[in-house]
């Protein structure tokens, strides 16, 4: 009896048949398998059909042929998401998917958005099309402000307030040309589409160094990349230094954006 449904992927089976003469039984199978002996074979989903015979011999006559057919159901097939953390640049976002078996056809869509482009959180959804498959997925493709840094030394692309060039950055200085002098630096980044001088929104925009949030007092867009970057304008980011800030010392700053948080650049503190 093989009436019960199967799906595509299961073990080979072994069925059986008598005849009242006793005498034994062969198969021949068709549709989406094929029979060895006694032992069934799926080779797709969809349907098959086994027919048992018995020829018969001197003493009885052939018995009718007996068959009986059972659905194949699609198998189950596996979705694995990856690259599924990148850095804004300004071009479409795409996660890269695997199958298991390997090699099957999908079809991925994202949403809030169909072409992830600017920073944020995208579902990610993926099905499985295939005529012997099914499966589906879903996951969350991440695109990552990108603080700008030094590729030679890790330090973050910053220029203080104070003698206008990079790190080390004094917390505070009687050289400070702002009234409370204390230092400020300006930080770049992949574009924010932020133009607004401070209170900026801390569930919008923050930025860490040391673990210390600062106090953000301006945010804004270069115009036409200036000299630090090429892809389409960066932004910069003001920020106050902190006397928590650990001094002297190398800090770690990173910038978090709808609650999405960048690489970390270092910055060097000096008393």
């Amino acid at each position: 009896d093989v009436r019960s449904s199967k799906a595509f992927g299961d073990a080979d089976f072994n069925v059986s048949a008598t005849a009242s003469s006793g005498l034994a039984a062969s198969f021949s199978a068709s549709g989406q398998c094929t029979i060895s002996g006694s032992t069934v074979h799926l080779i797709g989903a969809g349907a098959c059909s086994i027919t048992a015979s018995q020829n018969g011999n001197g003493n009885y006559n052939a018995a009718p042929n007996v068959a009986q057919s059972f659905n194949i159901n699609k198998g189950t097939a596996t979705i694995t998401f990856s690259n599924v953390t990148q850095f804004y640049d300004g071009t479409p976002k795409s996660v890269t998917a695997s199958t298991t078996p390997a090699g099957l056809s999908m079809t991925i869509t994202y949403s809030p958005v169909s072409s992830p482009t600017n920073v944020g959180s995208y579902t990610v959804s993926a099905t499985i099309n295939d005529a012997n498959y099914q499966g589906t997925a879903t996951g969350t493709l991440v695109i990552v402000p990108f603080l700008f840094l030094d590729p030679a030394t890790n330090q973050a692309i910053a220029i203080d307030s104070v003698t206008f060039v990079g790190s080390p950055f004094p917390i505070i200085t009687t050289h400070n040309f702002s009234a409370d002098q204390h230092t400020r630096i300006m930080i770049f980044t992949s574009n924010l589409g932020l133009n607004q001088s401070a209170p900026v929104d801390p569930s919008v925009l923050t930025v860490q160094a040391g673990g210390v949030t600062l106090n953000i007092e301006n945010v804004g867009t270069l115009p036409g990349g200036a000299g630090v970057a090429s892809l389409n304008p960066p932004s910069y980011i003001i920020v106050r230094l902190s006397d928590d800030l650990p001094h002297p010392a190398d800090v770690m700053l990173t910038i978090t954006f709808h609650g999405v948080t960048s690489n970390a650049g270092v910055i060097s503190i000096s008393p």
